[in-house]
């Protein structure tokens, strides 16, 4: 009796101390986290972007981050350009009027259109001095759209989500033009560069006070009917606008050859950073797979990055940063692991390794620099010092970090960025 006793009371005495250590444990656990939020975090460079950021020295752009369908992979549709658009004319409609920010975004977007109305002439052949952007309504280009060349125009970026900002935001479009077998893209490109750098343009005269960086222009060819591609996009131009879940299976179909001929990346700037300026409603109409982001900087970072640095610029090195920026992000941010998830087979007496489904890890997208450069520096603190320097080097330049030495400390940074970025990425 006296044995089991005192085995009683040894089992009570290591079940009392477990449970004390356990429960120190977990005080220790809670007092760490309660550490790590007044710290601010477990890097030094999340603290040093955000102490950049309240001193004014670097920003977010964008209002938020774009939110990320765990499911599917695909931005959610609200978070897109277009529906951000839509909400804003609502909006409007229901307060009965627009404040100094909503005007502000008008005109970023008018000029928009007075753009796309010099690259519509340029990219039909049609001589842009006789164009007019007084205002005038008659023998408007974009009201021509669909009968020559061009099938669409499209706003893009910070323009179309009206978050546009002067000195820093570009006027960016995007057109779509008929395949006729003798056209190329370059020509297209050099013929409208050529249309913007014309003195007897009135584009940059009427819109300077904007202080739009640059007019980009992005430009694709489609394949004329009977190629699926050339169908879908000649229905949209003939007012077939109906959406995915609309559309018959035919129209379904043709519409996924356009979104596959357009190529990932494209087909997610239209679907999810795209508003229609004039011609085919292209970003309102394609699959929802196209709302998926693309891995656009990591697959070629390396490479990227050694070009820019030969080239030897300012201009490129601040280019190779922003790139490596974005690349991080990507591989940290977008949902691209999946796993697989084991279920039990049909008898259920064992599990079948099979995938049923692909599961996302991460929530959100976004191509602001500023918050590419903490999510990454929260998910990598090792990488968080770096990313603070390249964020400031590529907003103000190497110049403003590295003074005279702006080329060595730039290309070195830039250098064992990639290279870090590439090593997680394997």
């Amino acid at each position: 009796n006296t044995d089991n006793t005192d085995n009683t009371d040894n089992t009570d005495n290591e079940t009392s101390f477990s449970d004390s250590s356990t429960a120190a444990q977990k005080s220790a656990a809670r007092r760490f986290a309660r550490w790590r939020v007044r710290a601010g975090g477990p890097s030094a460079g999340v603290q040093a972007l955000l102490q950049l950021e309240r001193a004014g020295v670097v920003r977010a752009t964008s209002r938020k981050s774009l939110r990320v369908d765990l499911e599917t992979g695909a931005v959610v549709p609200e978070d897109t350009a277009l529906a951000f658009a839509r909400n804003n004319d609502n909006e409007a409609f229901l307060f009965g009027g627009r404040g100094g920010a909503a005007r502000h975004a008008d005109r970023w977007m008018e000029a928009a259109r007075d753009a796309a109305r010099v690259a519509t002439a340029a990219c039909e052949g049609w001589d842009v001095s006789d164009l007019s952007l007084d205002g005038s309504r008659e023998d408007d280009s974009l009201d021509r759209i669909g009968v020559g060349r061009v099938a669409g125009v499209y706003a893009r970026g910070s323009v179309a989500r009206r978050e546009a900002r002067p000195g820093v935001s570009d006027v960016d479009l995007v057109v779509l033009c008929w395949d006729d077998g003798e056209t190329k893209t370059t020509s297209l490109r050099a013929a409208t560069r050529e249309a913007f750098a014309r003195d007897d343009c009135d584009w940059q005269t009427k819109w300077s006070h904007v202080r739009a960086t640059k007019v980009d222009v992005r430009i694709a060819l489609v394949p004329l009917p009977p190629h699926p591609a050339g169908v879908a996009l000649a229905k949209l131009l003939d007012g077939d606008d109906t959406t995915e879940a609309e559309a018959s299976s035919s129209d379904t179909t043709y519409r996924a050859a356009l979104a596959t001929w357009l190529g990932p990346e494209l087909a997610f700037v239209l679907s999810t950073e795209s508003v229609t300026l004039a011609g085919a409603d292209v970003p309102g109409t394609l699959p929802d797979i196209s709302r998926v982001p693309p891995l656009r900087c990591l697959p070629t970072l390396r490479r990227d990055v050694v070009e820019a640095l030969a080239d030897g610029g300012e201009r490129s090195l601040r280019w190779a940063l922003r790139r490596t920026l974005r690349a991080a992000f990507e591989k940290e941010a977008l949902p691209s692991r999946v796993r697989d998830t084991p279920v039990a087979s049909r008898d259920g007496t064992e599990e079948d390794e099979r995938r049923v489904g692909t599961t996302f890890e991460r929530s959100e997208y976004t191509r602001d620099l500023f918050r590419c450069a903490v999510f990454v520096a929260r998910h990598r603190p090792d990488l968080g010092e770096d990313l603070a320097c390249a964020l400031v080097a590529a907003v103000h330049g190497p110049r403003a970090v590295w003074g005279a030495l702006w080329y060595a400390g730039g290309s070195a940074l830039a250098q064992r960025l990639a290279d870090e970025v590439a090593a997680f990425q394997d």
